[in-house]
């Protein structure tokens, strides 16, 4: 019977007497768990030897040849596919083999190792286990570089060089060279050209109006009239639209302070390049946002019509459309009828009017069938009744010439050449019956499709406030604009953003800025009447009351004669000083409140106290209007509908009771005065919560651009100062108003309930 294999397992160091001992009945105990993964066992071990079968044959000598020739056999009778799919069993196979060959030639060496060949193999076989893993290592860290982008030389282990470790002082370590900042991109840079570059004038660069190509003759009868010469914008502006050969085709945009002369800019040229034409038509249009602009527009449309009304030259004929006046009477001023020979145009008519009579239920019993309104038939036969013109300007505000276009027969645009948009980013803003859209269609209508310097809309667009937003000023489709921006001194606003702000409001350079607080704001009333005691605002108000007030003569109506009176900042006046105060509040409400409690307070100054808000009659804002400029009266209450445009040529002072809402608004307030050179003031009375407001978003506002060197004042007024005995009179003042506002507020008697 032939021994087990596990019969000759032997511990490693065992004495050599003791290999041929059986240990049946100890393997057991002998033989120590072997782990999954440890070596097979033919490798040596440090814990003992394993011999191999065959090894047990030579030295017992009971194998006979048969059983090695069943053992060859075997071997024979493996596969190349076991081979192959088993290289470390090929290997275990020829290293049995190399033993076997060792142990026939050296028998009794070979049966058992010593300990020292036992320990060379456990060193080779450590070696071979480190240099795998070194391999492993760096084939890892191979594929780790390569996932990372990184190639590395293959080197081997002894050629890596050792890692040597700097020491460093604690110093900052060295840092990449600071990235340079960009270069700053001006917001202008988004802007067309004209816009980011426009003509700057000094408020200083005057001139006469011979030297800008105003015609002698006009030239002396302006100065006649009061106007001796052209202010800084008016110099700028009309070279560029004045007709002749130095004037320059293309739109012109004008962005200046109120009271600098931009109404003559474009009324002068109007006038010069219609007078000469012989039939008259719609020739001109000026929009304007109120109607006591629209008055104002028209004096001087006829001063400026009298001066070129000479030679061959024909008087421009100026109408005026606004809201206040009868429809139809408006229609009648603007338009005429006249009948033309035209046959086919009458048989065309009475075929239209036979088709709507035809079609309609007049006549049927009901009663409530439609009744056609039947067109203007001529009297004379093969003849139509027409319409034309019976104006070359037409100065309206934008509802009104919107329902001109809807609804009065006849009334075209399509001859129009001049467009003038005045306080224009008020009416840009808004929408006013949607009146932009409809203008430039009814412009475009029956127009040539290649229109020539002739046929071409010039359009004139101005404002104190100019916007800068592009998308607003695409709707007026403008052709080669040109943008002149009124500087407020010679030295001051030269390196201005044009888009730092909406607009880059500029303040006259005559103004005087200041603020006043008011402590308690209950007593506000009172900081007004100190502001306007203690600061000689009223010292005339005593003398004024001795003047008489022809009030029959100031209540006539608006029309202008040909004489060409004018309240403008270039007419010469009676008086060069200036005076009054104009009191700006947020509502009409409280205009009217403040002027009555000013009258309840100081009884003298009552019939000196005019008031204006938009509920006002346009008849009495006319008389109120023209009774100041004339100095029949000293103070003007008003809300922000005069804000804008209005003409006060002498104003001296503009007191802000209530704070302005905006930046925009302070400056159409403030520019009531300082008009055309002259001085002026402006005050603001400010209670603690509106105080952040009013001296960071105005007094310290970077978008308005002040006189080098001036700056908001502040004067203090202390409540302490106040006397009883004007508490007294506050506290019966205030009781009396409020009695009124009740008795007012009370619905009226019929006369049966009285």
């Amino acid at each position: 019977m032939a021994t087990p294999i596990y019969s000759r397992y032997i511990p490693a160091k065992k004495a050599p007497h003791q290999v041929n001992t059986p240990i049946r009945s100890q393997q057991a105990s002998a033989i120590p768990a072997i782990p999954a993964n440890s070596p097979p066992p033919s490798t040596p071990s440090v814990y003992a030897q394993y011999i191999p079968p065959k090894s047990i044959t030579h030295a017992s000598k009971k194998d006979s040849p048969a059983s090695t020739f069943n053992s060859k056999r075997k071997l024979a009778e493996v596969t190349s596919e076991e081979l192959a799919a088993s290289p470390k069993k090929q290997k275990k196979e020829k290293r049995e083999k190399r033993e076997k060959k060792d142990k026939k030639q050296h028998p009794e060496t070979n049966a058992i190792p010593s300990e020292d060949a036992t320990t060379e193999k456990e060193e080779f076989k450590h070696k071979g286990i480190l240099k795998k893993k070194e391999k492993s290592l760096r084939k890892a860290e191979k594929q780790a570089n390569k996932a990372a982008g990184l190639v590395e030389k293959e080197v081997e282990v002894e050629d890596v060089p050792p890692i040597i470790e700097e020491l460093h002082d604690l110093v900052p370590l060295p840092q990449p060279e600071p990235v340079p900042d960009l270069p700053t991109i001006s917001t202008t840079s988004s802007l067309p050209q004209w816009l980011a570059s426009p003509i700057r004038v000094s408020s200083t660069d005057t001139a006469s109006f011979a030297d800008v190509g105003v015609q002698t003759e006009i030239a002396k009868i302006l100065e006649e009239k009061g106007f001796k010469g052209a202010f800084a914008v008016q110099a700028a502006v009309l070279p560029l639209l004045l007709p002749g050969k130095s004037q320059q085709q293309g739109d012109v945009l004008v962005s200046a302070a109120t009271g600098s002369g931009k109404t003559l800019a474009y009324v002068l040229p109007m006038i010069e390049n219609i007078s000469p034409t012989i039939v008259t038509r719609l020739r001109g249009v000026i929009i304007m946002p109120t109607r006591e602009l629209v008055a104002q527009v028209k004096e001087v449309c006829e001063v400026c019509a009298t001066a070129s009304s000479h030679g061959s030259r024909r008087r421009v004929k100026v109408g005026t459309a606004v809201g206040s006046e009868n429809f139809k009477i408006e229609q009648a001023s603007i338009m005429e009828q006249e009948d033309f020979y035209d046959p086919a145009g009458r048989r065309e008519q009475e075929r239209r009017l036979n088709r709507k009579w035809e079609s309609s239920d007049w006549g049927s019993d009901d009663g409530d069938g439609i009744i056609c309104d039947e067109e203007p038939i001529s009297d004379l036969p093969d003849h139509v009744i027409g319409h034309i013109s019976k104006i070359d300007i037409l100065i309206c505000t934008p509802g009104r010439l919107v329902e001109h276009i809807r609804n009065t027969p006849g009334f075209t645009l399509g001859y129009v050449n001049w467009l003038v948009v005045d306080e224009a980013d008020k009416l840009l803003d808004q929408t006013f019956q949607n009146w932009l859209n409809i203008v430039m269609a009814a412009l475009d209508k029956a127009r040539p499709e290649h229109p020539t310097k002739y046929s071409r809309v010039r359009k004139c667009v101005l404002s104190a406030t100019l916007t800068r937003d592009v998308g607003q000023l695409n709707g007026l489709k403008l052709f080669r604009p040109k943008l002149v921006v009124l500087e407020g001194s010679a030295s001051a606003d030269t390196d201005v953003d044009m888009n730092d702000s909406e607009s880059g409001h500029v303040l006259p350079a005559t103004l005087i800025e200041s603020a006043v607080k008011a402590d308690e704001e209950g007593l506000k009333p009172l900081y007004l009447m100190e502001l306007l005691m203690k600061q000689d605002m009223l010292s005339n108000i005593i003398a004024n009351t001795n003047l008489k007030v022809d009030m029959d003569d100031s209540s006539s109506d608006d029309s202008s004669s040909d004489d060409g009176s004018i309240d403008t900042s270039q007419k010469a006046q009676s008086s060069t000083n200036v005076h009054g105060v104009l009191i700006f509040t947020k509502s009409n409400e409280s205009a009217v409140r403040l002027g009555r409690f000013i009258a309840l307070l100081e009884p003298k100054y009552s019939k000196l106290i005019g008031t204006l808000t938009s509920t006002t009659r346009s008849s009495v804002r006319r008389t109120t209007i023209k009774s100041f400029n004339s100095a029949k009266l000293s103070i003007l209450v008003a809300s922000d509908l005069v804000s804008r445009g209005l003409d006060l040529p002498n104003l001296a002072h503009v007191i802000n009771y209530d704070v302005p809402t905006s930046v925009t608004n302070y400056v159409h307030r403030v520019g009531r005065t300082a008009r055309a050179g002259k001085p002026g003031s402006a005050w603001t009375i400010f209670s603690g919560p509106e105080g952040a407001w009013f001296w960071n978003g105005i007094a310290r506002s970077k978008e308005l651009h002040r006189k080098e060197g001036s700056q908001v004042a502040r004067i203090n007024v202390k409540a302490e100062g106040f006397t009883e005995e004007v508490k007294y009179r506050y506290e019966a003042a205030l009781e009396e108003l409020r009695i009124e506002a009740s008795a007012s507020s009370k619905p009226k008697k019929s006369k049966k309930e009285q």
